[in-house]
């Protein structure tokens, strides 16, 4: 063969490779166009089966790529403060609320979230979510999926370029064309399918799969050993937060808690979920001081409200905190809260939460729940007198103490004055 023929070999050989290199190279950005997972380029194209998994595979993707950055009310938190859904805020008038609650959502995500958020000049109102078990720094390794969805969302050829939702589009377009798949065979690029996924705090990183199994999702069953363990009753260590009064506190309805039968789910969430939740439970400073930052924004203000919402859970999930030691840390962090910013408080004993009727689990309550918790924050942060009339039909059964009440009626020892299944702690905001 000529040296001619040999270098025109060389040239078209390398020209082939650059070539192949090439199309592999686009062909995640394509796939991203074409399927849009995350709706990025075309809102609700996707069928709601798809919309679905694309936002539980990883929740703030979905939420930053859907926020159009003009809503005046944003909800933060976890899977119990996306219950609070947007149908809701806006059924009841507060039609620029967007929730930017996450399933298993942690604390560095809503402040992460919050940082993002704290310039638009739209945004007016801050509602978290929050309870105790967040604030230990160990809960799912300091979790923090958001400037991932940042930096995905950012900018049109961010997203294209992204291998979490190349991997995703992966995914639905194999589920949506499976004869295709088969006739394309070997050819599919096999470097799709070894996307990695969400940023974590300083543990390191994990794959999206690791954060979304059983073992680390807020409020799903936890196997541990079928083994006897050990109720703690003893006052714990000094947190951070001090001991409420000086004692081990027990909320007083919780003294005597009656046994009864629970469903399935709920018994092993209450007896298994418990011993992971609090036994080796420590709370965290650096978590309380994004709460105070967030505090420190509304304050800067007139026109902002921040308002923190604890949620419920049934009672026997409450008890578990006094079985662990842990009551007056639970009670001194509503205090703590309640000086930074109106508390409003479901998560205690009374005809709701009594009520397994009124939950999916023993951790997360129903639409109906949900609502009436909706218009109880409406009433708090102030509302017209048209959506006041609207509200006053929720209220059956869940009514928190009038703006009137907590200026006129002294507070408990603890610290709140109670309504009916409501309870609003007494601050620096509100006392």
């Amino acid at each position: 063969m000529s040296k001619s023929n040999k270098t025109n070999r060389k040239v078209t050989t390398y020209g082939l490779s650059m070539g192949l290199a090439a199309l592999v190279g686009i062909a995640p950005a394509v796939l991203n166009y074409s399927v849009d997972p995350y709706e990025m380029f075309a809102k609700n194209h996707l069928e709601k089966a798809y919309r679905e998994r694309a936002e539980k595979a990883h929740y703030p993707l979905w939420k930053f790529s859907h926020f159009n950055g003009e809503a005046d009310t944003v909800i933060l938190g976890d899977s119990r403060a996306r219950s609070l859904r947007d149908k809701y805020w806006h059924e009841l008038g507060a039609t620029k609320a967007y929730n930017f609650a996450y399933g298993g959502g942690t604390i560095p995500e809503i402040h992460a979230t919050f940082r993002q958020l704290r310039n638009n000049p739209h945004l007016k109102n801050l509602v978290v979510g929050v309870q105790l078990r967040s604030f230990d720094e160990s809960f799912k390794g300091g979790m923090n999926r958001v400037p991932e969805a940042i930096r995905a969302t950012q900018s049109k050829p961010n997203y294209l370029k992204n291998w979490f939702v190349a991997r995703k589009s992966w995914e639905f377009f194999t589920s949506q064309n499976e004869t295709t798949i088969k006739a394309v065979g070997s050819y599919v690029p096999s470097i799709i399918s070894e996307a990695g996924a969400a940023e974590l705090g300083y543990p390191g990183t994990t794959g999206m799969e690791t954060l979304l199994l059983p073992e680390v999702c807020f409020g799903c069953d936890l196997p541990i050993p079928d083994a006897e363990y050990v109720y703690l009753r003893s006052k714990g260590p000094n947190l951070g937060l001090g001991r409420g009064d000086g004692y081990d506190y027990i909320w007083p309805a919780l003294a005597n808690l009656p046994v009864r039968d629970l469903p399935g789910k709920f018994e092993r969430q209450v007896d298994k979920n418990a011993r992971s939740d609090w036994k080796s439970f420590r709370f965290s400073k650096r978590y309380m001081a994004m709460m105070k930052e967030m505090a420190d924004w509304a304050d800067a203000r007139d026109d902002r409200t921040l308002v923190f919402v604890i949620p419920p859970t049934i009672v026997e999930m409450q008890n578990t905190i006094s079985v662990y030691g842990l009551a007056s840390l639970d009670l001194s962090l509503r205090r703590k809260l309640a000086q930074l910013a109106p508390v409003i408080d479901f998560d205690f004993p009374n005809a709701k939460t009594a009520n397994v009727g009124n939950f999916s689990d023993a951790y997360h309550f129903n639409s109906k729940l949900a609502r009436q918790i909706v218009a109880e924050v409406l009433m708090v942060q102030g509302t017209s007198e048209r959506q006041a009339k609207t509200i006053a039909k929720r209220r059956a059964g869940v009514e928190c103490p009038t703006q009137l009440q907590l200026q006129a009626v002294p507070p408990t020892r603890e610290g709140f004055l109670e309504g009916d299944a409501c309870r609003v702690w007494i601050g620096k905001k509100n006392g």
